[in-house]
């Protein structure tokens, strides 16, 4: 296979036959001479062997020459493939890096494929959620539409109904009021019967009082246990009209049936629930309520318990029996269920009436100070002092015990300045009341001087019968 190789053994067999020719030549010459024949035998042999042992030399060195040859091709070839199969390793191992970069692009690709389209899958989701959202929300719409159609057609018919009512009720209403045009026409016609005796027993009726012994040691006991808390020092009058029969504008919509009043039947209404508190008084108290022996001029904004105690002071320093001694105190004494309704009672002529029909006026006063005073900002008071000057009534003057202290410490020309009395800026709770006084006892400005003069004059004679004891 190896052309040197192949050469070398070529050049062996061309000097083997040289050899061969030599060694017969030798022996053709030495056949004459055996000696020599035999000396050249042995050399011929002897070259032969040399030959033999030269060209075996040479075989063997041509032989491990090739074979240094064939090795160091083998080495070369083996290196070679040893090479090839590194790099074929290399090229394999870059391969698979290679298919693992792009496995793992392909992968990561792959995930942010699978986001987006999750995203995109989350989005329809929400889509549609929203959409079943919108959808639910125009359902109740319309149900709420249908709901409120259905109100609107309930409340339209409510209305019909309630106008057919109110059409029938103004009927009854036009009816009523025809039947109490007659009923009032008739008790005119009955009072005009009944004459001035019977009018004259009515209002001593009416004109019944409250014992200072009830009023300075019961009443506060009872307004304590009826009302608790809310009932203390500074309770007026007019947070004990809202306690028993609510505030303005809610007007008996509850009351407080405080010692029966709200419940005990009224014979001069018809019968209806709701009489004066003094009338429920007397039929629990029996001592507590008699004829009337004084009128209390007063205001409702004073205070309860502070009042009650002037009172009391007033009997010590006049000597008056608290249990004999009868106060008319609008409060208690008039039917408030009555007189605080709409429409009401005419406040003027009837305290007129019930003022000189008792003959005795005791004005309750806070303070003598016009500036500091309710008293004097009162028109119902000024109006009180004003008839009983008039009709010549007694009046007697009850100062709150602070006012009182500092009247005795003031001078006589201090007292009649601060007495100020101006009826044309006095108020009263009906803007009509005060009209309808002022236009009563006032009349033009020069008559509405002459009235305060009056009321003035009076108080300042009280003051000093006060000082003087």
């Amino acid at each position: 296979a190896d052309p040197e190789e192949q050469k070398l053994q070529k050049d062996l067999a061309a000097d083997n036959v040289r050899n061969d020719e030599a060694l017969e030549m030798g022996i053709a010459a030495s056949l004459a001479d055996p000696e020599e024949q035999k000396r050249q035998k042995d050399l011929a042999a002897e070259e032969v062997k040399r030959a033999s042992a030269a060209l075996e030399k040479a075989v063997a060195d041509r032989a491990a020459a090739n074979r240094a040859e064939v090795n160091r091709k083998l080495a070369a070839e083996k290196a070679k493939r040893e090479e090839e199969k590194r790099k074929a390793q290399a090229a394999e191992d870059a391969k698979r890096a290679e298919e693992a970069r792009l496995a793992a692009i392909a992968a990561e690709k792959a995930k942010r494929d699978e986001e987006a389209r999750q995203r995109v899958v989350d989005e329809a989701l929400a889509e549609q959620q929203a959409s079943l959202d919108e959808e639910e929300r125009r359902k109740r719409a319309v149900d709420e539409a249908i709901e409120q159609a259905k109100r609107t057609k309930e409340a339209r018919q409510k209305v019909k109904q309630d106008i057919l009512a109110a059409q029938k009720r103004e009927k009854e209403l036009a009816q009523a009021e025809a039947d109490a045009d007659a009923k009032r026409k008739r008790a005119e016609e009955d009072l005009k019967k009944i004459g001035e005796d019977q009018a004259k027993r009515r209002l001593r009726k009416r004109a019944k009082g409250l014992s200072v012994e009830f009023l300075v040691n019961q009443l506060d006991v009872e307004l304590q246990e009826a009302f608790g808390d809310k009932y203390n020092e500074n309770t007026t009058f007019v947070d004990l009209e809202a306690m028993l029969w609510g505030p303005p504008g809610k007007r008996f919509q509850k009351t407080n049936d405080f010692l029966g009043h709200a419940t005990t039947k009224n014979m001069d209404r018809d019968g209806k629930q709701g009489v004066s508190l003094c009338t429920a008084i007397g039929s629990r108290f029996k001592d507590a309520v008699g004829d009337a022996t004084h009128f209390i001029s007063w205001t409702w904004r004073y205070k309860v318990k502070q009042f009650l105690r002037t009172l009391a002071e007033h009997c010590e320093i006049y000597k008056l029996d608290k249990k004999s001694t009868f106060l008319w105190i609008c409060f208690f004494c008039n039917d408030q269920f009555d007189w605080l309704s709409e429409g009401g009672n005419d406040g003027v002529e009837a305290f007129g009436d019930v003022l000189k029909h008792i003959g005795k006026v005791v004005c309750v006063v806070d303070d003598y100070v016009a500036a500091n005073a309710i008293y004097f900002k009162r028109v119902w008071t000024v109006f009180e002092v004003y008839t009983a000057s008039m009709e010549k009534i007694d009046v007697d003057l009850a100062l709150m015990a602070d006012a009182k202290q500092r009247l005795l410490l003031a001078q006589v020309g201090q007292i009649k300045q601060a007495i100020v009395v101006d009826v044309m800026t006095a108020e009263a709770t009906d803007p009509e009341d005060a009209k309808r006084i002022k236009q009563l006892i006032a009349g033009e400005d020069g008559a509405a001087t002459a009235t305060n003069d009056i009321v003035k004059q009076l108080f300042v004679a009280l003051i000093n019968r006060l000082i003087l004891g």
